[in-house]
């Protein structure tokens, strides 16, 4: 199943709002492939809709945002890659 187009547009999923420069959107962020094919994978994925367990949604959460609040208070940990 495919998100429709608005929502690709307005969550600038594959492309920027301001169509300007295409690594500013969530593909262009994410592109770190190495083949086209790997690119177009990426792409898919993307835009396809996937049913997360919520079990695992659940676990993820804290993680992300433990990730995040040290990123932004600069903490070192995170940045040297240590493990969770």
């Amino acid at each position: 199943m495919m998100i429709d187009r608005d929502a690709v547009r307005s969550l600038e999923l594959v492309a920027n709002a301001r169509g300007v420069d295409q690594k500013k959107c969530l593909f262009g962020v994410m592109n770190h492939t190495n083949t086209l094919a790997g690119a177009r994978l990426l792409r898919t994925n993307i835009l396809s809709v996937r049913m997360i367990r919520l079990p695992l949604l659940l676990y993820l959460i804290p993680i992300v945002a433990t990730l995040l609040s040290s990123y932004y208070q600069g903490s070192s940990r995170v940045r040297r890659g240590a493990s969770l």
